[in-house]
């Protein structure tokens, strides 16, 4: 009899802590928010950046209710999966992640384990899985890919195009996006050189890639590791055809002189962290407010995290911090008014506002629309 009784209380005890567990608010009444993002490594700059967004929106916007602990993600699946673990040990069931190399190492233990994973850049379409805990703000690589072949396809009108991409998640994806689309339109890809993203060096590709020059209409470039290095070197090279490329390799923080890529067109977000290309007030005010501070580009990566934690911490005010609860109310919610522009969720937790725009960048390294 004992034993049963013991037993039962052992099975009490168990329930309140799995209950406990899924709202995981800390002694204080603290509802735990990781915040998963390369402190050290190639990308460190980006976590500076999505700190500095995230100190920004914790003064403009503070919720007392939220605590937000951080972990480096190096942008690498091994280390994200070691800094996922240390945040599940510390009590977080919502983590701010960034990156597909990030969101991908990460995203099946997440779902799980029940903690939601609420992204901001990454594309990769291994995060799309129906599950309503793997949230994503920014746009898929298929519809970033599909617009930039639309764009060479349809408006620049160039039919042979080659591609120069990283080995990553993002970088691998991308490629196949855009190949499938811009074939389906009628287009070739000409040629497709892939380089490890770590290395600086990337004349061995821009080499290949220059032999075929004229055959080729224009190139797709995909960095957001190393633009620098790879503008300056296919200058130093001899490319001459014109360049296209993603939002990522232009915004980078680590393309710190971007007049070394002007004339090159762009696909973008309708924010911009040119204050004078958005028309959102808000955007506007966030853009010089974060140039003010921190003396940087207030990127798109940031104002993506800004927005993050503003309908993280809405949800929680309305439903609490269970992650269930919290996927549930974000299709129902109203049209977001972000910094980034209206954000719409599906059922599966995707934001489904599709709206792109195209812009160039200027000799002085400023931006146009297109």
């Amino acid at each position: 009899m004992k034993k049963k009784i013991i037993w039962a209380i052992i099975i009490i005890v168990v329930i309140i802590l799995v209950v406990l567990g899924v709202n995981k608010e800390d002694d204080n009444g603290k509802i735990k928010i990781g915040v998963l993002t390369p402190l050290s490594g190639p990308l460190a700059i980006a976590g500076e950046v999505q700190k500095n967004a995230l100190a920004m929106v914790v003064k403009d916007n503070p919720n007392e209710k939220i605590e937000l602990i951080y972990e480096d993600s190096r942008y690498d699946p091994k280390t994200s999966v070691s800094g996922y673990e240390a945040l599940k040990m510390k009590g977080v069931k919502i983590i701010i992640a960034d990156g597909s190399p990030v969101v991908a190492a990460v995203r099946e233990k997440a779902v799980q384990d029940g903690i939601m994973i609420f992204a901001q850049s990454a594309t990769t379409p291994a995060f799309t899985d129906d599950s309503p805990l793997t949230c994503r703000i920014g746009l898929t690589a298929d519809i970033l890919g599909g617009s930039i072949s639309e764009y060479v396809n349809n408006t620049l009108k160039y039919k042979k195009i080659a591609m120069l991409s990283p080995n990553n998640e993002y970088g691998k994806v991308m490629i196949e996006q855009v190949k499938a689309s811009f074939v389906e339109l009628g287009g070739e890809v000409v040629g497709v050189e892939i380089y490890d993203q770590a290395s600086g060096d990337l004349r061995s590709n821009i080499l290949k890639l220059t032999e075929k020059q004229k055959d080729i209409d224009a190139l797709v470039v995909i960095n957001n590791i190393t633009p620098e290095p790879m503008f300056n070197q296919l200058k130093e090279m001899g490319w001459s055809k014109p360049i296209v490329s993603d939002i990522w390799t232009i915004t980078s923080p680590n393309l710190k002189n971007r007049t070394i890529a002007k004339d090159v067109k762009f696909v973008d977000y309708m924010y911009s962290p040119q204050a004078d290309l958005n028309a959102n007030s808000d955007a506007v005010n966030y853009s010089n407010t974060y140039t003010s501070n921190y003396n940087a580009s207030p990127i798109l990566l940031g104002a993506l995290t800004y927005d993050s934690y503003n309908i993280l911490s809405k949800a929680i005010n309305e439903v609490g911090g269970n992650p269930k609860k919290i996927a549930e109310y974000l299709p129902k919610m109203a049209e977001f008014k972000g910094i980034t522009g209206d954000v719409s969720f599906d059922g599966s937790c995707q934001n489904i506002n599709k709206k792109l725009v195209w812009r160039k960048v200027n000799t002085d390294g400023t931006f146009a629309n297109l």
